[in-house]
């Protein structure tokens, strides 16, 4: 699980945590809203792309706007570990397991609990064959990706893309996005590339396959398919995203110091945390949604990274949004996002001791 997956649920202790600490959040999406309203939409993707595909886009924006601000190692990137995980004997998560993660477990018998406790095993261990009883019982449920020896196109996945990210590095290192312009087919190319990089990215983090690249690349053969089975929509879609990337607009994103997709000292509390950048104090999230109005979570995200920072690595005092469909940026100051959201103790070096606690508990489920 991650931090977003953390504070969209309802029955998690972050989620609570960030509803209680910070319980209004009107403000945040009204100056979104405002923000949006009468600037131009661009937008590639067809009217009836599923909300999977606005998702991925994202993600593979996100990879395009690292390239346009330093060079980048493939093998550095979350999507570069992707060819590793798909090896014989290699199980990633898939979804539909991790939505049973907060089900209520069954009460557990002083000598059991004592025994776990001894074991140092999470609830989840504890109750796994449960767990999977319950898995199996999820409508619609295919299987878990089990990359055995009897799944080898898994395998073959793997072998394909590593080639491809060798082929994409050889391609990034001759011609340096971060400092040179792109013709309108190189940007092209570049978009497939983000968006391979994007489904790598997606099948690390949740084990989601994007069912029709999936079932393309199976069909299709690899790699012959790995253009053809790309929505042309989504390459526009990428391509017509990164004209936002001028000079001017990057000029923020390359305050010093800098740094892209950070981590932070309580990441690894919270199933994992990493934010887009950080630009000299400043913490930018990029959201490609084509809705004018932003959903309030996107504040708790915000906090969730800056008080994650608990030993205060990185100076943090400003939090911003990078809207690339309508080419606007939103920057706040963090104690105006804390009276704002009306937090009742607006203090950001409580507000991280607090987290802390909570995410360090004993048995804490999160």
């Amino acid at each position: 699980m991650s931090l977003t997956s953390e504070i969209k649920k309802a029955r998690s202790p972050l989620g609570r945590w960030m509803r209680e600490q910070f319980p209004d959040t009107r403000f945040f999406t009204r100056a979104i809203r405002t923000a949006q309203t009468g600037q131009p939409l661009r937008c590639g993707l067809e009217a009836e792309s599923p909300p999977w595909m606005h998702s991925w886009v994202g993600t593979a924006f996100d990879y395009r706007l690292r390239m346009a601000l330093a060079p980048m190692t493939i093998g550095d990137t979350v999507a570069g570990r992707m060819p590793q995980r798909l090896r014989p004997g290699v199980h990633v998560m898939t979804e539909q397991e991790e939505t049973l993660r907060f089900v209520p477990y069954p009460q557990l018998s002083a000598r059991e609990e004592a025994t776990r406790r001894n074991r140092n095993l999470s609830l989840w261990d504890w109750h796994q064959d449960w767990i999977d009883s319950l898995i199996h019982r999820i409508p619609g449920y295919r299987g878990c990706i089990d990359h055995s020896e009897d799944a080898p196109e898994i395998v073959e996945v793997g072998d394909w893309l590593e080639r491809l990210f060798a082929e994409v590095q050889n391609w990034l290192d001759r011609y340096q996005p971060s400092l040179h312009g792109l013709s309108g087919n190189e940007e092209r190319q570049l978009a497939q590339y983000c968006l391979w990089l994007g489904f790598a990215e997606d099948w690390v983090r949740t084990g989601n396959t994007r069912g029709g690249l999936w079932d393309g690349l199976k069909k299709q053969g690899i790699p012959a398919a790995s253009a053809s089975v790309l929505p042309p929509s989504a390459v526009t879609d990428i391509a017509q995203l990164s004209s936002t990337l001028t000079p001017e607009r990057l000029t923020p994103f390359r305050q010093t110091p800098q740094h892209l997709n950070p981590v932070f000292s309580g990441s690894g509390f919270v199933g994992g945390a990493d934010a887009d950048l950080i630009a000299g104090a400043c913490l930018w999230e990029v959201k490609c949604t084509v809705k004018v109005s932003g959903p309030g979570w996107w504040l708790y995200q915000l906090l969730g990274y800056v008080l994650l920072d608990w030993d205060q690595t990185y100076g943090l005092t400003q939090a911003g949004l990078y809207l690339p469909r309508r080419d606007q940026l939103l920057q706040w100051r963090l104690e105006e996002l804390l009276v704002q959201s009306r937090c009742p103790r607006p203090d950001p070096d409580w507000l991280r001791e607090d987290l802390r606690r909570l995410c360090t508990a004993p048995d804490d489920q999160l």
